[in-house]
């Protein structure tokens, strides 16, 4: 039921970002709460695959201004397309604060991505996957991320190489509350 939900949850949001109908809901939020959620909202999948999951936080102060849900939004899809696409390893949350702006590391063990497929894996409905792999999922989560960060003036960037796994790195300017 949770993974429906998310699935329709990702079509509004989908349709709310192409017609331009979303908005932030500023608020103050603890963002070590935050991220610890997170990290457990993805712990089940993660220990299901006898996968590691750190955290590393190291974003003082702990209070921010900004819109809560969107930026949980943004940590559960990475960490959960991180442990979707690792069979074996470990996935790293990393996060900082410096000059007014929150960066988040997500790095995984996976399969990676070729560079060519760098700039569609931010696309709509598109999922690139190796041959031996498929995937749960319509290929919505990094195209909701990218444009949530957009609307948040942030900053979203991906290295990758096929077989040694990915970094996907977040920076949102987040004023202290």
């Amino acid at each position: 039921s949770d993974d429906l939900l998310r699935l329709i949850s990702d079509m509004l949001d989908i349709s709310a970002i192409e017609t331009q109908q979303i908005t932030l809901e500023i608020s103050e939020f603890n963002f070590t709460i935050l991220l610890n959620d997170s990290i457990r909202i993805c712990k089940f999948k993660a220990d299901e695959k006898s996968l590691k999951l750190f955290a590393k936080n190291t974003s003082l102060p702990r209070k921010f201004l900004g819109d809560e849900k969107r930026v949980r939004q943004i940590l559960v899809n990475l960490i959960d397309n991180a442990v979707k696409y690792t069979s074996q390893g470990s996935v790293t949350v990393t996060a900082s604060y410096q000059n007014n702006v929150i960066n988040i590391a997500v790095a995984d063990t996976g399969v990676g991505v070729a560079e060519q497929d760098l700039e569609r894996i931010f696309l709509p409905f598109v999922q690139i996957n190796a041959d031996t792999f498929t995937r749960e999922g319509i290929g919505l989560g990094l195209s909701i991320t990218k444009e949530l960060v957009h609307l948040m003036d942030g900053e979203i960037t991906v290295r990758s190489h096929p077989g040694s796994g990915s970094i996907f790195t977040v920076s949102l300017p987040l004023p202290v509350s």
